[in-house]
């Protein structure tokens, strides 16, 4: 059996692997032209994550804070602060983004209420809008309750002075004789509160120093405060109302004289809005 052998010249071995190195070395120039032009054909999906922080009670005209962060990354992009008036979304501010695409916003409201914002990265070459989720901020205010009308009872809104202090916000409460020692007042606070604060006493005018009265606040008839007064104190009290509809105060009197009186001295309610006549 006669082999035959086939003879490549030198020279065009050499052409050959040049060829092969070259397109070896062209290959990741390739592959990453192909890889923008599949980047090209789609938008770029950006993520907007933000989230509000405030004190507990933020109260009208105090700073809260709005921050949060773009990905993937996009230094310098602008973001808006949007806040929801009715159906329509307002902007209130705009931030540049940090160099790892991150915001903060401060803020305020001169007026009390829920309000709800979101934070928008708009439209840009080759991305799309991106808008975060929705989230709320409270904000409230401290109004004088003595300015509230009652729906239910009636109460004085006397000067009061309890341990030799004065006091000039005040919601009174009288052993009047037709109600047989018992006072009572209730007022709608349509779940938009929080708290009362009040500073509770029988006054130092009382004509009779042994006389006491018992003081009860219901949350919507359900009772969650009850202290026996006697003359001489002066109770800082704080009183939960979250959530409440209805706040019912009342007094019973255990005293002799039909002129004593029971104070609830610089009475307030810390709300998401306040009445008309509100002198904070």
């Amino acid at each position: 059996m006669i082999h035959e052998s086939i003879h490549v010249p030198a020279r065009s071995w050499v052409i050959t692997r040049l060829l092969l190195v070259g397109i070896i070395g062209m290959l990741p120039c390739i592959l990453n032209q192909a890889a923008n032009a599949s980047i090209a054909g789609t938008a770029v999906r950006y993520q907007v994550i933000a989230s509000s922080a405030a004190p507990a009670n933020l109260l009208t005209d105090q700073t809260f804070t709005v921050s949060g962060r773009v990905a993937p990354v996009a230094p310098n992009s602008p973001v808006v602060l949007e806040r929801k008036l009715g159906k329509r979304w307002s902007p209130i501010s705009s931030f540049r983004l940090s160099s790892t695409s991150t915001f903060l916003f401060h803020e305020e409201e001169s007026r009390p209420g829920h309000y709800v914002f979101r934070v928008v990265k708009s439209a840009s070459s080759g991305a799309s809008i991106a808008i975060s989720r929705v989230f709320g901020q409270l904000v409230q205010v401290w109004s004088y309750l003595k300015n509230w009308q009652p729906i239910n009872g009636s109460v004085a809104t006397d000067q009061a002075e309890l341990s030799g202090k004065k006091y000039f916000q005040n919601v009174d409460f009288y052993n009047y004789r037709d109600f047989a020692g018992v006072t009572a007042v209730s007022y709608n606070l349509a779940k938009h509160c929080t708290e009362l604060q009040a500073t509770l006493g029988m006054d130092d005018t009382n004509p009779v120093p042994t006389d006491t009265a018992e003081f009860v606040v219901q949350n919507d008839g359900t009772t969650s405060f009850d202290q026996m007064i006697r003359f001489g104190e002066a109770l800082p009290i704080v009183v939960s109302v979250t959530g409440v509809l209805r706040l019912s105060l009342n007094a019973t009197f255990n005293a002799t004289a039909y002129s004593a009186q029971l104070d609830l001295a610089n009475a307030q309610l810390l709300c998401s809005f306040a009445p008309a006549s509100n002198g904070v």
